[in-house]
């Protein structure tokens, strides 16, 4: 046999929690016991048309809730955190320059970002995003909210986990960034709304228990200062470890307040060690014992041929052209396998909800789903 050009069995071993449950939602069962329902929570950074991977992620994220809505018989919300913080990773969204002799990199963000037209670029690629939201209605019943970070941020228990953070960096600095323990917090320039990436150049001014002052640099406009205090409407943005921690006490809180769960989705590359040395110990420090913390699903990884996470940066920078047509984003997708793929797509990965032994695998390859789109994929055969 020729191992290169040979047609996989599908065979795979349960691993993790499949082993002990039978439904995705059984870990939950004395948790949901006296909860009124389930708040879903999941973030993407709308940065391009949603590629392959982010579709299938989300398609996790309705069919999860419509199985969790089936199983506990109680309703279930999803909130999509939209990061329109996030870069914009074209080119005219970058700009280096030479500060105090060192070279900076400033940035962008989706949301101060346009297009020729003047539509800001977030709007622009949330277009797709929000017809997929659509499509998962129609399916589960179940809306989703979509919060933008410049919600999340102004939120008073996340400025409160800052001030927090801040003025606990001893603490805080070796967990959201164990490297150089350097916490990056960003704001724009209020003329130009480029951003110093690195925060090189952003500093404290001032602080106190209740109110931090910063100032950071523009090439262009000089320094600039936005305070961090309860009550101040100054935008601040954060990376993935610091929002990640900030966050969850306003979901912890909120669930507390309406008697719900909170459940965090996120695909497998965010768990592991990130999971435990980052996000759980990030949110005890701030003082929420570990049974109070959001319940968290892991869904599986979209995979290239050789078993490498399809990478929505290496897809926004164009380095996809040897992948098969179909999977490069959900244009590319409907382009080669329209409204009957999407459907197929949604039939399997609902299937995936009602196994954990499928939910619960790290990921799957790019030849696995053109293999169930050409509808070709043998039945799987779970083993253990």
């Amino acid at each position: 046999m020729d191992f290169l050009t040979a047609r996989p069995k599908n065979v795979f071993a349960r691993v993790g929690m499949s082993h002990v449950t039978n439904r995705l939602g059984d870990p939950y069962i004395s948790r949901m016991a006296n909860m009124s329902g389930i708040h879903i929570n999941t973030a993407s950074q709308p940065n391009a048309n949603p590629h392959f991977g982010t579709l299938t992620t989300l398609m996790c994220n309705a069919a999860i809730a419509a199985e969790l809505g089936d199983q506990f018989g109680k309703p279930v919300r999803i909130t999509f955190d939209m990061l329109e913080n996030a870069p914009d990773r074209r080119i005219q969204g970058i700009m280096r320059r030479q500060v105090e002799g060192e070279d900076i990199e400033f940035q962008m963000s989706l949301a101060d970002s346009r297009l020729d037209d003047g539509t800001p670029l977030v709007e622009y690629n949330m277009r797709t995003f929000r017809s997929l939201f659509g499509f998962f209605q129609e399916k589960t019943g179940i809306a989703t909210e979509v919060r933008s970070y410049q919600e999340c941020q102004a939120d008073t228990s996340f400025k409160r986990s800052l001030l927090t953070i801040f003025n606990q960096l001893d603490v805080f600095g070796p967990i959201i960034a164990p490297t150089d323990g350097v916490i990056r917090l960003r704001y724009p320039c209020p003329v130009c709304k480029w951003v110093d990436k690195g925060s090189i150049h952003t500093r404290i001014i001032s602080q106190t228990h209740d109110e931090i002052v910063f100032e950071a640099f523009c090439p262009d406009h000089g320094h600039h200062r936005a305070t961090l205090a309860i009550g101040s409407e100054d935008f601040f943005d954060t990376n993935t470890p610091l929002r990640a921690i900030a966050k969850m006490p306003g979901l912890i809180e909120a669930g507390k307040h309406d008697n719900v769960m909170p459940l965090v989705i996120s695909g497998r590359d965010w768990s592991g060690r990130w999971d435990k040395c980052v996000h759980v110990t990030g949110v005890t420090r701030l003082g929420y014992p570990a049974w109070e913390l959001p319940a968290y699903i892991y869904t599986p990884t979209v995979m290239d041929m050789l078993g490498a996470k399809l990478s929505k940066s290496l897809y926004v920078g164009n380095l996809y052209d040897h992948m098969p047509r179909g999977f490069m984003d959900l244009d590319d997708f409907m382009a080669v396998y329209d409204t009957d793929g999407l459907e197929k797509l949604w039939d399997h990965i609902r299937e995936w909800a009602r196994d954990p032994a499928y939910m619960d695998r790290d990921g799957y390859t790019i030849l696995y789903f053109a293999l169930l789109l050409a509808g070709e994929l043998e039945k799987a055969e779970i083993m253990g």
